[in-house]
């Protein structure tokens, strides 16, 4: 569209600088052209006029000349339009560069706040996960949370649901994966974390008051000791979890998979 506005203009003042150039010409010829068209005008009478045609000059070459210095101004104008158009865009492009620069600079030093606090508690692992997975939602301001255990069964290894925050899971529900079943199992066999900005439809369901509804965001942690996958953890939200904040929170995790790989039999005072 721009360009077509901007050819529009080169063709338009093109036609322009013809018409003057051809109006000129024919005022300049005007006094011959009345003599060739009107045999009862002789040169005697023509030059008589000549008054009348100075008039006629002024005029005509004054409206011209306005003419010419509106297209010249328009053109100055237009130019500055664009230079302060540019400046404008460079500007806000610095700003919002700034901005990012700031915003992940922040992003990296984001901290879960009352971790030392949790793990400072001498609590058996479904409360410690528990109070863990309360923070985490208040503070990412997330909605559900799920923690779970690699377990054996029989000739199979399960990751089964222990702890959680705002689950719909009834209490006293066993919920269990094998490895390698569903986002969860998929995570707890790779080892690898996982984070989705489309979750399918009916995998995860927020439950309240008003209705239901799939979450927007969804990060599954592994949680590892010793490269080892001892457990799993889902956070569901519908605002997005920001890279600083998963580094953050797959560290926090981490530290709490003394809890899962001795049993619970463990203090965690030495993990702070």
């Amino acid at each position: 569209m721009k360009s077509l506005s901007k050819w529009l203009k080169v063709i338009f003042t093109v036609l322009f600088l013809l018409g003057v150039a051809t109006s000129a010409y024919t005022l300049y010829e005007l006094p011959e052209s009345l003599m060739a068209y009107s045999a009862k005008i002789d040169l005697v009478q023509v030059r008589q006029l000549q008054p009348l045609l100075y008039h006629l000059y002024l005029v005509v070459g004054a409206t011209l000349a306005l003419g010419m210095l509106t297209i010249t101004a328009f053109f100055i104008s237009t130019q500055q339009t664009v230079q302060q158009t540019g400046q404008k865009e460079k500007t806000e492009s610095v700003a919002v560069s700034n901005a990012q620069q700031e915003a992940s600079a922040s992003d990296q030093d984001w901290q879960l706040q009352g971790l030392d606090e949790i793990l400072s508690a001498d609590e058996d692992k479904p409360v410690i996960f528990s109070r863990l997975l309360s923070l985490v939602c208040k503070q990412l301001e997330a909605s559900q949370a799920a923690a779970y255990e690699v377990k054996q069964e029989e000739n199979y290894r399960v990751i089964e649901m222990f702890a959680s925050f705002a689950h719909p899971t009834p209490e006293g529900t066993k919920i269990a994966y094998r490895l390698g079943e569903g986002l969860a199992g998929q995570v707890a066999k790779e080892g690898k974390r996982l984070q989705l900005s489309s979750v399918p439809e009916g995998y995860i369901q927020i439950v309240s008051g008003l209705g239901k509804a799939t979450p927007t965001h969804l990060l599954i942690l592994p949680v590892k000791t010793d490269e080892e996958v001892v457990g799993v953890v889902e956070i569901a939200s519908f605002k997005d979890i920001s890279a600083g904040q998963e580094t953050a929170l797959q560290a926090a995790f981490d530290k709490l998979a003394l809890k899962l790989a001795n049993n619970d039999i463990v203090s965690l005072a030495e993990a702070k």
